[in-house]
């Protein structure tokens, strides 16, 4: 590979000659450097920022289940001590 492009749609690597991207088949358009980088860069933060936001719900999921247990613990705890007295 001599030369080298940026795919616009998936952001790989590919050689300047392909009409095509091999990996997301998207047409290969003439783009200076400057807007290539940007294009790819902006897809970038896009994927980061779901990823980011996938993980905040699942720990929101993860929280939300042990606090359930823990008011399930404190309740038994609870009901065991005025069973005592």
């Amino acid at each position: 590979m001599d030369s080298v492009a940026v795919c616009r749609g998936c952001g790989r690597l590919l050689e300047t000659d392909f009409l095509y991207c091999p990996w997301c088949g998207l047409e290969r358009a003439a783009m200076d450097s400057e807007e290539i980088m940007d294009k790819v860069f902006d897809r970038l933060e896009f994927v980061a920022d779901a990823g980011h936001e996938k993980r905040v719900n699942v720990l929101k999921n993860r929280m939300n289940s042990l606090e359930n247990e823990l008011n399930n613990l404190i309740q038994m705890y609870d009901s065991r001590e005025t069973k005592k007295q």
